[in-house]
Formats: structure tokens, sequence, C-alpha cells
């Protein structure tokens, strides 16, 4: 299977957690409002390949219905996600983002940004500081902490 992921949204908040909303589905992925769906985002640090996972679920009120180019007749209203993450506990590093879904069928993929934004979003959060950056050379999205 090929896990769709968009980024609607994603900034830091005033009490410095990660805001994220968006999607992530796969064709024959059953995500109906009834299903349980578990998706999480991982980080994993490129240089030890230690991960770190947090739970970013489900919700089933989306700005818009997620609709496949082909359908799959499978309802995909759970495909959307919204949820603050507190990243305190990632070590220093330069982290690859993906993506996991389970419903019916599992999936992973990296975090991408098929937008074409210029995505450079920067915090400093206690004595780190949290930059996420595109990746230009395959439009993965990049998370780099430094002290």
């Amino acid at each position: 299977m090929l896990l769709s992921v968009i980024i609607i949204q994603v900034h830091f908040t005033e009490n410095g957690q990660l805001y994220l909303k968006g999607t992530s589905y796969s064709y024959g992925s059953n995500l109906a409002s009834n299903t349980n769906v578990i998706r999480k985002i991982i980080f994993e640090n490129q240089k030890n390949y230690k991960k770190y996972q947090y739970d970013i679920g489900s919700i089933t009120t989306g700005p818009y219905a997620v609709a496949l180019p082909v359908s799959d007749h499978l309802d995909k209203t759970r495909a959307w996600y919204e949820k603050q993450i507190d990243l305190n506990d990632l070590e220093v590093g330069k982290y690859t983002i993906y993506i996991a879904n389970a419903s019916n069928i599992s999936d992973v993929a990296e975090f991408k940004d098929l937008l074409n934004r210029q995505l450079h979003l920067s915090k400093k959060i206690g004595t780190k500081i949290y930059t996420f950056m595109l990746n230009s050379q395959n439009n993965n999205i990049e998370l780099i902490v430094e002290k």
C-alpha cells in the first residue's frame, strides 16, 4: 500500500507544543467513523536510529471529505488527525519523520510536503531549538533539534 500524508497545518503553540493537522490514508484502508484507527508520528534520529513515537489518533471533522483518485469504495472519514505533541524528550539530532496508520491494514510513510511550501518552522523551547525544514532533494520534512 502507499500511504498518503498531507499536512494542512503545522506550527508551535504558545505553550511550546507542536500542533499538527492533516490526513494520512492508504488505498484499501477502512477509515470509517466507527473504525478503530491507530495513527502515530515517529521521529527517527538519523545518526543513532533511536525512535520516538507519539499517538496522533484520528478525528472525523476534517475541512473536506478525503477521496482517492480511483475509489477503493471504503470510507475515509477518519483519514484526518489533529494533535498537539510535546517534543521535549527528543535528544539533540536530525530526525526523519514518519506517519504510521493501522485500521484494517497497516502502512508507514515519510512525512512529505506535497504542496510545495517553503517550510521553515523554528522555535526555542526551554534549552532546545526545534527546526522543521524541507529536504528539497526528496520533499521530506525533517526535524533538527539543537541546544
